[in-house]
């Protein structure tokens, strides 16, 4: 019995199978085939009609069908090859960054191009020429189908639970722009105050495009860095200069330590001399009842030799290290104390003599002790310098406040976005829990 298809040339089969039916054949003819023939034909794999052909590759057809097929699939994948050429070409022109900020700002269009592929490419070919990742592209085009109210990109808020809503975000940006020394700070009394419950991370990609402070960017040679692994480990002391609105000179003595970033003793005196550095680091080595400790200097003439003075009970005890002679790293720890000091808080300049300005310092070494530290996350160097740094579990708050947003997003209403639909919402929480 012959077969249905058997009533069709070979000929007609195979410009199906390539592509070339409409070249060779009228329209006519086309039609009068089943789509499902037709469809089978176009998946049937060329080899199979080719090999029915006498002498196979070899013949006319073959030959005249396959060429043209070839010619064109070159063509395509040149002007392919060209077009994705020129898009790498316009992103390293204009930097990766700024290349993919203008695909964000535009991002209705490039949407549109990449569903209007069609085939020619993959959607992962081309997202990658144009260093899209998948996840990127999938929330520009949920963007395009949501238009959620609760969330700052839009993006349903019941999809995506774990997402920092927009009430947070706003929170975050009017605590910075009120005002505060740092951004480091304003996140700390945020968190102690139970205003906020993210992580620091977070919070900084949040505010990033806004300043507290002047913040200049410097570019300058990674210094050697030295930690202490415990209080009292290492100490830095150096001597600060300060002028009255008068002029007159006085000479800030100062001991930090290395771990709390804490003021451990410190002094004021109109002369510079080696004997009140050795006064200022015996009170501090007994107020604090350090056991052994290295003590860090720069190589001024008052540090010089200064445990040969009257310390040498603390000789065994302290080990003076000179920067830069002793050990190849900075004293630059106490120098950006000095300038915390100096600058941050401000009032330090306006002293008229000494009395005022000992009582300037003393105020401003206070809220200095009592301000939360960058190096500490929330806790302040009084805290760390007291063994006080372990009152607040940070992570536990901001995973109880992320169970809470994801349990109060699962539940969210918006009429804005197409999730709004309660069908719709509640399938795709089930899939979610």
């Amino acid at each position: 019995m012959m077969h249905g298809n058997s009533k069709y040339p070979l000929e007609l089969k195979f410009a199906v199978c390539c592509g070339e039916e409409l070249t060779h054949f009228s329209k006519s003819d086309i039609r009068k085939i089943p789509r499902a023939t037709l469809s089978e034909w176009r998946k049937t794999p060329i080899s199979k009609f080719v090999n029915q052909f006498e002498n196979g590759a070899e013949h006319p057809t073959v030959i005249k069908y396959l060429s043209r097929r070839d010619e064109e699939l070159e063509r395509s994948k040149q002007a392919i090859d060209s077009y994705m050429t020129f898009v790498s070409f316009i992103k390293e022109a204009m930097g990766v960054r700024s290349f993919t900020r203008l695909l964000g700002e535009n991002k209705e269009k490039f949407v549109e191009v990449v569903e209007g592929l069609d085939g020619l490419v993959t959607q992962q070919y081309f997202l990658e020429h144009a260093g899209i990742s998948r996840n990127r592209y999938w929330g520009w085009k949920n963007i395009l189908e949501m238009n959620c109210s609760l969330t700052v990109d839009k993006i349903c808020a019941r999809r995506t639970p774990n997402k920092i809503r927009d009430a947070e975000r706003q929170l975050c940006r009017q605590l910075v722009m009120a005002g505060g020394e740092n951004k480091n700070v304003i996140y700390a009394h945020a968190i102690r105050k139970g205003q906020i419950a993210m992580g620091r991370g977070s919070f900084y990609n949040i505010v990033q495009d806004l300043t507290t402070t002047k913040q200049m960017k410097t570019y300058k040679p990674r210094a050697i860095k030295i930690r202490a692994k415990n209080v009292h480990d290492i100490w830095h002391a150096d001597v600060s200069i300060i002028k009255t609105v008068f002029g007159e000179k006085w000479y800030l003595y100062c001991i930090v330590d290395n771990k709390s970033r804490g003021i451990v003793n410190w002094r004021l005196s109109n002369k510079l001399r080696k004997s009140i550095s050795a006064d200022v680091l015996r009170e501090a080595f007994l107020n604090h009842n350090a056991d052994k400790l290295i003590y860090m200097t720069d190589g001024g003439s008052e540090n010089k030799k200064i445990m040969e003075t009257d310390l040498l009970y603390m000789y065994f005890k302290v080990t003076h290290w000179i920067a830069g002679k002793s050990v190849m790293a900075s004293n630059s720890m106490i120098e950006r104390v000095f300038h915390t000091l100096k600058n941050e808080f401000g009032s330090v300049h306006i002293a008229k003599d000494g009395l005022q300005l000992e009582q300037i310092l003393s105020s401003t070494i206070e809220a200095y002790m009592n301000r939360p530290h960058s190096a500490h996350g929330i806790y302040t160097p009084l805290e760390v310098l007291e063994g006080r740094d372990n009152w607040l579990d940070v992570k536990k708050v901001i995973a109880d406040a992320k169970k809470e947003r994801v349990a109060a997003n699962k539940v969210a209403r918006c009429e804005n976005c197409s999730c709004s639909v309660e069908e719709r919402c509640t399938e795709d929480v089930g899939v979610m829990e």
